[in-house]
């Protein structure tokens, strides 16, 4: 309990949203047509096919913006659009829509700007042409970019919000001999997600209490504690010595006959044999239904026998003998 109530944090942040939105933002543009037998109409929109610089007189862009809120506010839009001519020169302004604003009351707003300028294919050639010419640079390849710039201010009741919203339009004019002249459009749909966020940091006075709770306990049971290990090294067994070990694991098999016992004196007239192992031993007390005795001789000895009238069948077994015995069984 000590350990938990230390892990546990005296104050917790916690993140509050207090308002979200997305805003979404598409080009559309229309190609206006050269006489042609490509196409053979005047016209050209996304998805009707590559757009093919010698026979395109200009290309006409709008814009669609759309903004979502998460509550209601008081919406404020400012917008405009800039158009570039990009060369490895540096950036051409060619166009612009001046900065509008757009006011709303709610959970979205919705704009349409339908005034970029267009896009006129012989003039933007012409720019790269006369760049050439200034520079020396051969420019094979150029864009023609349109940023759009949107600001929006929004008033809720939990937070005053500023975001912006800055999509870009990229026209590719290249050229190769596997597609020809044409001009890629990239760029006709944009989203992006804002979120504003606080962060409160809550006070738990209960983890100190439980604290306290715990010192208090940790303080009454450390001399529990203390008794208990006492208690343990009190009444656990004792460590066993190897040789005894090894005589425990020998015997375990056969220890309801053997029993233990002080060395007796042994008779002057008494017959005693010699056994070569502690199994030969064995096998005489189970032939004679007689119990094994278990002495300490001298030193590190275990002496076994058993009795049988004046004749002593006896054992002596000692550390080296078992040890060696244990390792023979663990080879096999």
């Amino acid at each position: 309990m000590l350990y938990y109530t230390h892990q546990i944090e005296l104050e917790k942040n916690t993140v509050a949203i207090l308002y979200s939105s997305e805003s979404y933002g598409a080009f559309d543009y229309t190609a206006l047509l050269k006489p042609n037998t490509t196409y053979n109409k005047t016209t050209l929109e996304p998805g009707e096919g590559p757009i093919f610089t010698r026979i395109v007189d200009e290309i006409d862009v709008e814009f669609t913006y759309a903004f979502q809120g998460s509550k209601p506010a008081n919406l404020t839009v400012n917008y405009g659009a800039d158009e570039y001519v990009e060369t490895p020169t540096g950036q051409k302004k060619i166009g612009e829509v001046k900065e509008q604003a757009q006011n709303a009351t709610g959970t979205n707003i919705n704009l349409f700007i339908s005034d970029i300028p267009a896009i006129n294919v012989s003039s933007v050639q012409n720019l790269v042409k006369k760049i050439m010419e200034e520079t020396g640079i051969n420019i094979v390849k150029f864009n023609v970019t349109i940023n759009v710039q949107v600001n929006i201010h929004i008033d809720a009741a939990e937070a005053s919000i500023n975001e912006s919203f800055n999509p870009q339009l990229k026209m590719k004019f290249g050229s190769s001999y596997g597609t020809g002249e044409i001009i890629t459009v990239e760029g006709l749909e944009h989203t992006e997600s804002g979120q504003r966020t606080e962060t409160n940091t809550i006070y738990q006075p209960w983890v100190n209490t439980q604290r306290n709770i715990s010192y208090i306990m940790s303080v009454v049971s450390f001399p529990a504690l203390l008794g208990a290990l006492w208690a343990h090294q009190k009444i656990k067994p004792p460590k066993l010595k190897p040789s005894d070990a090894l005589i425990e694991e020998l015997i375990e098999p056969f220890k309801e006959i053997v029993s233990e016992a002080e060395e007796p004196q042994t008779q002057a007239h008494a017959t005693r044999i010699l056994m070569k192992t502690w199994e030969d031993l064995a096998k005489v007390a189970d032939t004679l239904s007689k119990p094994i005795i278990h002495t300490r001789g001298t030193s590190k000895d275990h002496v076994f026998y058993v009795v049988d009238g004046t004749t002593r069948y006896e054992c002596t077994l000692n550390e080296s003998t078992l040890i060696e015995k244990k390792q023979k069984e663990n080879a096999e």
